[in-house]
């Protein structure tokens, strides 16, 4: 019980603060079971599949986590309330069909997620 006040009373500070900054996106992730159609490079019939609208702050990546390979100076960093969305993010997921997902992790205490992202 005092982990979950905790909890809220993290995502109502940061809602009060960052609240009218928040970015509303589309998080889409491809069904991956299901028939694989090779013309259009999707699969049908899956059950894996999300379009779900999701509302967060979009920021630059700090540089010291920025290490050529997996991060780079262009990305982005996602950031959503865990609470806000039914799903864990997954690399490979698209938000507004123009940011893919690299990475993604949470803080310690299950608050956020931070999703990091590249232009498609």
């Amino acid at each position: 019980m005092f982990r979950e006040n905790i909890k809220r009373e993290m995502a109502n500070a940061w809602l009060r603060e960052f609240g009218s900054n928040l970015t509303s996106v589309t998080y889409e992730r491809s069904a991956t079971d299901g028939v694989f159609d090779p013309v259009t490079e999707t699969y049908t019939g899956g059950t894996n599949g999300l379009d779900e609208s999701v509302k967060g702050m979009f920021r630059k990546i700090k540089s010291s986590l920025v290490d050529k390979m997996n991060l780079t100076i262009d990305d982005r960093k996602f950031t959503v309330l865990q609470d806000d969305v039914t799903f864990t993010p997954e690399e490979n997921d698209v938000l507004d069909g123009q940011w893919r997902v690299v990475k993604y992790d949470e803080d310690n205490a299950s608050v956020f997620y931070n999703i990091y992202v590249r232009r498609v």
